[in-house]
This record gives C-alpha cells, sequence and structure tokens, in this order.
C-alpha cells in the first residue's frame, strides 16, 4: 500500500470507530460541553444541542493550537468544504461549498459581505489572516433568506472580538523553505469600560516556481465601549494589501507569461448594541468596503495589458431582536447596500433594498423550530424573495439531534454581464441564478458532551445559472445568458472531540455534480469538485509542549485544460498533504514552533496547470503574555 493509501485507511477507520470509543465513556448524555454558540450564521446565539443549520465553529483556541492562520487552511478542517488554490502562497483561492460555484458563497466579515458578481472573493479568500479574537463559523445550504445574494453555498463568516483579559501583547516571527518570512504583532487592552484590540503583519516568500514571488500586509483594529450597562458601541477596520508576480499556467503557450497582481481591501464598520428592554436588542451596523484589483500582463511579446476592478460598497444592516416570553424569539431587519463599480469599461452602480424576518420557537426545551423570508430589491433586475425552514430536536436519553433545513438562495448577475464590457454584449434580461436546497443530518454527542459525531445528507438544485455564450462575425462578442442547470448532492460525516489533552477533528464529504444541460457526457460533471474529500487533524498538549498532525485528500477528481480549444476535460489526480507541527513553550510567554507541510512532497494541483507548493519548513518564535 502506497504512503497516501495507507494514511487514507488509518483516516477512515479513525472515523468509523471513533463514536463507539467514545460511547464507552458516555455519561449523563444531556450534559453538552461541546455546545457552541454560533452567532453571525445565525443572526443569534443558537447552542449545537439544539441548531438545526449543518454549521461548524472555529475559535481563537482552536486555530492557535492547530497553527492555522490563514482562512483557505482554516476551512479546509470542515466537511463540505473544497478549497482550491492557484499554487504558491499568495494566490487566490475559491471555496465550492457543497459544490457550488465559489462566488455563490457569501463570505462575511465582521457582518458585512464582501463579495459579490462584481468582486470575486478569491484574492480576499486566498490572502485573509486571522487577528487577535477572531472566530470562523461555517453555515452550509442555502442562507439568502438572512444575507441575501451569493449565499446559495452557505456562508463564511469570520468576526472577532475583544479578549476579556485586562491586557495582551505578543510578537510573532518566522522563516522557512522558499525563501519565506512572516512576522505579526498584536496587542489588546481593556481597563473599565474601554476595550481596544489592534495587530498587523507582514508576509514574503519567493515560493517554489521562478517568477512566483508575493509579498502581503495586514492591519486589524477593534474598539469596544460599554457606553451604558445595555449599550455598548463599536468600530472595527481590517486593511489587506497583496502584490504577487505570477507565471501562470505551466502549460501555457504564452512565451511571456509573468504577470503582475496587486490586490488590496479596506473594511471599516461601526456598530451599536442595545437592550431596548427585557424582551427587545436592537444592532445598527454600519460598513464600508474598498476593493482594488489591478492585473498586468503580456501575451507572447505583445503589448502589455492592464485590467482595472475598483468596487466601494456602502452597507446599513439594522436588526431586532424581540423575545417571545421564553418559548422563542422574532429576529427582523432591514438591509441597504450602495455599490459602484470602476472597470475598464467605466463607472456602474446597483443599489439594494431588502427587509427580512424570522420566527424561531423552542415549544420544548429541546425542540427548536425556525421559519423565515427576505426579499430583496436590485435597481438593476428587479426583486427576488427567499424563504426557509428548519428544525432541530434534541433527544437527552440517547444524547442524539435530529435536524432538517429547506431554503430557497439566490445569486445575482454581474453588471458587466448585464451591461456589457469590451468582451462581451450587454444582456438586460439576465436574470439571477437560483437555488433551491435541502439538507438531514444527525449529530450524536459522546463523553459528557465533550465529543460529537454528525451525519448529513444534502441536495442542490440550482437553475438559471449564467454560463457565456460566444458570438460570430464581425465582432465576435458573445454575451453572458441564462441556460444552464446543475444539481449537487451528497454526505457530509464529520467527528469532533476535545477529550482533556486531545482535540482531534475529522471529516469526510461524498459529492457528486452534474451539468443538468450539458451536451455531452464528458461535461456532465462539475470541474475542481473532488469525488470524495477528507481532513483530519489531532493535536496534544501538554503543560509545555503541543504536538499536532493533520492530512487533507481529495479523491477521483476533473478539470479543464484551457490551453486548447475547445477546452478538454482531464485527470488531475488524487492527492493527499500531510502537515506536522510542534510548539515547545520554554518559558510562561515565549515559544519556539516548527511546522513541516506537504510532509510526503506530493506533487499535485489543486488548480489544473497550477502546482502545489512542495515540502517546506518552517521555524519561528513567538512572544506572547497576558497581564
Amino acid at each position: 500500500m502506497s504512503r497516501s493509501g495507507f494514511v487514507l485507511s488509518v483516516l477512515f477507520v479513525a472515523l468509523g470507530v471513533t463514536p463507539s470509543a467514545l460511547g464507552a465513556q458516555r455519561q449523563a448524555p444531556d450534559s453538552v460541553r461541546l455546545d457552541e454558540l454560533v452567532v453571525s450564521v445565525s443572526r443569534e446565539a443558537v447552542r449545537a444541542r439544539l441548531r438545526a443549520a449543518a454549521a461548524d465553529l472555529v475559535d481563537q483556541t482552536e486555530l492557535g493550537r492547530r497553527q492555522i492562520q490563514s482562512l483557505p487552511d482554516a476551512l479546509r478542517l470542515l466537511p463540505g468544504s473544497t478549497v482550491v488554490g492557484t499554487g504558491g502562497r499568495g494566490g487566490t483561492a475559491s471555496t465550492f461549498l457543497r459544490g457550488v460555484n465559489s462566488n455563490q458563497t457569501l463570505l462575511l466579515i465582521d457582518g458585512i459581505r464582501v463579495n459579490d458578481g462584481n468582486a470575486d472573493p478569491g484574492a480576499l479568500l486566498g490572502g485573509f489572516e486571522f487577528s487577535l479574537g477572531d472566530r470562523l463559523e461555517v453555515a452550509r445550504g442555502p442562507q439568502s433568506t438572512q444575507f441575501g445574494g451569493a449565499a446559495i453555498g452557505g456562508v463564511v463568516s469570520v468576526a472577532g472580538e475583544v479578549p476579556s483579559a485586562r491586557g495582551r501583547f505578543g510578537l510573532e516571527t518566522e522563516a522557512g523553505s522558499f525563501a519565506t518570512y512572516r512576522a505579526r504583532g498584536f496587542g489588546s487592552i481593556r481597563t473599565g469600560r474601554l476595550g481596544l484590540a489592534a495587530g498587523g503583519s507582514f508576509f514574503d516568500t519567493e515560493n517554489e516556481r521562478p517568477d512566483n514571488q508575493a509579498d502581503q500586509r495586514t492591519q486589524y483594529v477593534r474598539l469596544e465601549l460599554q457606553a451604558r450597562p445595555t449599550v455598548m458601541l463599536g468600530a472595527t477596520f481590517r486593511g489587506l494589501q497583496q502584490s504577487v508576480s505570477s507565471p501562470g499556467d505551466v502549460r501555457t503557450s504564452n512565451t511571456t507569461p509573468v504577470g503582475l497582481t496587486t490586490f488590496e481591501n479596506n473594511l471599516g464598520t461601526a456598530f451599536l448594541d442595545a437592550k431596548v428592554t427585557r424582551q427587545w436588542a436592537s444592532r445598527l451596523t454600519l460598513g464600508g468596503q474598498g476593493y482594488f484589483l489591478r492585473g498586468s500582463s503580456r501575451f507572447n511579446g505583445g503589448d502589455e495589458f492592464v485590467s482595472r476592478l475598483k468596487s466601494t460598497r456602502w452597507v446599513v444592516d439594522w436588526q431586532q431582536r424581540v423575545a417571545l416570553g421564553s418559548a422563542g424569539s422574532v429576529i427582523a431587519g432591514v438591509n441597504a447596500e450602495w455599490s459602484d463599480v470602476r472597470d475598464n469599461d467605466g463607472p456602474k452602480d446597483e443599489r439594494l433594498r431588502a427587509g427580512y424576518v424570522e420566527v424561531a420557537v423552542t415549544p420544548t426545551s429541546n425542540l427548536h423550530l425556525t421559519a423565515g423570508g427576505r426579499h430583496d430589491d436590485y435597481t438593476t433586475f428587479g426583486a427576488r424573495t427567499t424563504g426557509r425552514v428548519a428544525a432541530g430536536w434534541f433527544v437527552p436519553a440517547a444524547g442524539i439531534k435530529l435536524r432538517a433545513t429547506y431554503g430557497t438562495g439566490f445569486m445575482p448577475p454581474s453588471l458587466a454581464a448585464r451591461y456589457g464590457s469590451a468582451f462581451q454584449k450587454p444582456n438586460r434580461d439576465l436574470r439571477p441564478e437560483r437555488s433551491r436546497g435541502v439538507d438531514v443530518g444527525i449529530d450524536r454527542f459522546f463523553a459528557r458532551g465533550r465529543a460529537v459525531a454528525s451525519l448529513t445528507w444534502f441536495r442542490n438544485d440550482l437553475r438559471d445559472l449564467i454560463a457565456f455564450e460566444f458570438g460570430g462575425p464581425p465582432d465576435f462578442l458573445g454575451q453572458s445568458v441564462n441556460i444552464s442547470r446543475a444539481r449537487t448532492s451528497g454526505v457530509e460525516l464529520s467527528s469532533r472531540a476535545e477529550l482533556g489533552a486531545v482535540d482531534a477533528r475529522v471529516a469526510y464529504t461524498y459529492l457528486d455534480t452534474e451539468n443538468l444541460t450539458a451536451t455531452t457526457e464528458a461535461e456532465r460533471r462539475l470541474i475542481r469538485r473532488p469525488k470524495h474529500a477528507l481532513s483530519g487533524h489531532l493535536t496534544w498538549s501538554g503543560r509545555r509542549v503541543v504536538l499536532g498532525a493533520g492530512v487533507a485528500a481529495a479523491l477521483d477528481r476533473e478539470d479543464s485544460d484551457f490551453n486548447v480549444f475547445p477546452a478538454v476535460r482531464v485527470d488531475p489526480g488524487n492527492f493527499v498533504d500531510a502537515r506536522l507541527h510542534a510548539e515547545w513553550r520554554f518559558s510562561p510567554a515565549a515559544a519556539v514552533r516548527a511546522r513541516v507541510d506537504n510532509v510526503f512532497d506530493e506533487r499535485y494541483e489543486e488548480a489544473y496547470g497550477f502546482p502545489a507548493l512542495g515540502r517546506r519548513l518552517t521555524i519561528g518564535l513567538a512572544f506572547d503574555r497576558i497581564r
């Protein structure tokens, strides 16, 4: 058996035997300790034992223990999430949540959407690093009822808080293979009613291929003021600046393939949380985002081609929560967005007005029911209404929760697709992409709630998908049209355990995708979605030492070779990427860290034509003091 096959076999066995092994330790099945609160992706705090959505939480403590710094690496821990990167560090990344397109998954940062049809999340997702106090929440399945467009596959949310300690200050520095260097500084202080957290990082690498340098800088600030016992004011700022040179596809026929991309994203929010009465809570969020992307390239020694995209977005979200005694609550709100886009073809703009309402009822302490609707009205194409219902039922005697959800979603078309550009004709009749999603699942809690295993079946039906239709003479300009339909379905199997010094995660996803409008059998399957995806990570924490190992694998994949016309389907092969890491805390405030990524030096391509990095070693020092 190969090394890759051996690793996969061990993980499959672990996934299968963990529930029975932990079940022997189970006591008081209704004492759930892995009962995380999911807030951002549900618009209110919902505990795991009642939560109907298929959702996961990765908090700051777990991220640090596993030495995870970037958002793509965190997403690889979770079921249903396939991450595809374009080679080395600093490149773009895409996440296919439950098999839907990357731009159909909403990326929410500090409560504000940062992607839509006009602002692709690839550069931001590829470069995003977690800051002090951050936590990741992921909800799978259509979530447009709560968050509007671009939430067909689900929602990926990152939000933070100022640590509760009076003061915390730290510095991290590390260096490794491919001339990689990273430094990060952070700090927080809390005095009485005021809390402040801030940080910044710098990253530079040569990567493995020639002409593939990348450098990146990030900034983060969060301010919290408890103005009154029932009123909190706050503000956040996140900045990301990135410069990447890329040699392009290894199979390209371009004789001058090196391109340069600069990317900048700035996001600021201000918020007000108020407890108006014992039953009524209100939250007002104001946000602004500036997104700038510039790319330059040449083809076979020709003139330099420069593309520019600048998107500015302003957001207002006002949410009310009214408690219905102890039996439930009503969440209602209004949302407004102003988007202005400037690219090579000039300025374009779009306005959105939306209203939403969700009713959550807990008729018994172990049954949670929700139903909601949302109406979005765009100035560019009109209105769309979505709905969602969900139920979660916890059975204490068996330590089991049963859950099910059904929801609808939509994805607005880009302004370039509707109003045209240098590369396509306008299509004012273009409609939003639509979806219907359903899932049914079961969660089993073990070991007095310190471990949970989950099984979920899901299906998404997608209609009015937008595809490009090539044109003919004289200008050969095509246009975007609503001609495609697709279906994704599968099974998610995951397990999480915190047993003493051991913290483990295992996730497996079986995915079946189908392009229902494909004209040939070779095109029936959607590309870049592995049929089998597996991940696992295990850490052991001693008094001064933390040891960890992780693995991510993708089996049975298809991709397209776009260097020939028409493009042809290819088999990029299977891969297993393993990592090892260790930390030794030689004093209460200082530690040395080491990490080996791609331990087996696997040669593979997540995106066909863009080789992933080989084996790499990283060593660093960390100073972290809490007052």
